[in-house]
């Protein structure tokens, strides 16, 4: 096996056992690593401290028993292996920015940033783009003319609403020349829907011409962290994925506004070209 393996081995090992008293030590010596040298490979491969990892993926899972049972907290603290609910409660502020309290309280659902289990297609990508780092960009106004659709599940009907709006891009007058199409995902301030809305689109040099179909957006001027996105575009979902559980929770930046954009640039060499790339933009501000 290569350092991966052994790190997905490990992985696999935590998941088994989030409700069980392990440790990183104990972790270690089940695949057979000295401590030191597993924790440095763990970082390495999967971009997070074991440590880091075990917490982030207890507080996870506790975040999802709160919202779905109605377990007590202390008995949700005690089952993720806190020694008390205090603890508990500050480690779960300081990862979500909320205690679990306000979390069963809310009456609406609540995006928090959730750390899910790492699988082999997410190390492997991470393998791809971990030494890529990001630049911060100021970017204008943009508009934006396309199909929007609400996503639930699978990710399926990206795909078919790129393919409808291939057939009425021919409508559209006021494009920026050469064309510059983007995806934008958006949801709203208080999220209250199961899914996120996906806008396919061309940036126009304004909103005055819409087709009939079509639909018009405004990106606001904001600051922005790039990211670049190299492979299928099928596997973009493992970027985001990247950027918002591993990168972002490292870093003193929190998003601005409720959306991001995927930009496809002349580096874009089609969705099933292993060497494409496309550029991601998350608006962010810092904390």
């Amino acid at each position: 096996m290569n350092n991966r393996d052994y790190i997905l081995q490990a992985i696999q090992y935590i998941e088994n056992h989030l409700e069980d008293d392990i440790s990183v030590l104990s972790v270690s010596k089940e695949i057979g690593y000295s401590l030191f040298h597993f924790s440095r490979l763990f970082q390495a491969v999967s971009g997070h401290s074991p440590k880091d990892y075990i917490l982030k993926r207890r507080l996870s899972e506790a975040a999802k028993t709160i919202t779905k049972t109605n377990h007590r907290l202390t008995d949700i603290a005690f089952m993720y292996h806190f020694n008390d609910y205090e603890t508990f409660s500050r480690a779960f502020k300081r990862v979500f920015g909320l205690n679990p309290t306000d979390l069963r309280k809310s009456e609406q659902p609540i995006m928090l940033p959730y750390l899910s289990e790492l699988t082999h297609e997410d190390v492997y990508h991470i393998e791809k783009i971990k030494d890529i780092e990001p630049s911060i960009v100021e970017l204008d106004k943009m508009y934006l003319v396309g199909l929007s659709t609400l996503v639930r599940g699978s990710t399926q009907i990206i795909t078919e609403l790129w393919s409808k709006f291939d057939e009425e891009i021919s409508d559209i007058k006021n494009k920026k020349t050469p064309d510059k199409f983007c995806e934008l995902h958006y949801w709203p301030e208080k999220y209250e829907l199961d899914g996120f809305f996906v806008m396919c689109g061309v940036e126009t040099n304004n909103l005055s011409h819409i087709p009939t179909l079509l639909n018009g957006k405004i990106i606001p001027k904001a600051r922005y962290l790039k990211f670049v996105h190299k492979g299928l575009s099928r596997n973009v979902g493992l970027t985001y994925r990247y950027i918002f559980q591993t990168w972002l929770p490292k870093y003193n930046y929190k998003l601005s506004i409720p959306f991001e954009f995927e930009y496809y640039g002349k580096n874009y060499l089609g969705p099933n070209h292993e060497q494409s790339e496309s550029e991601i933009y998350i608006p962010i501000k810092q904390l």
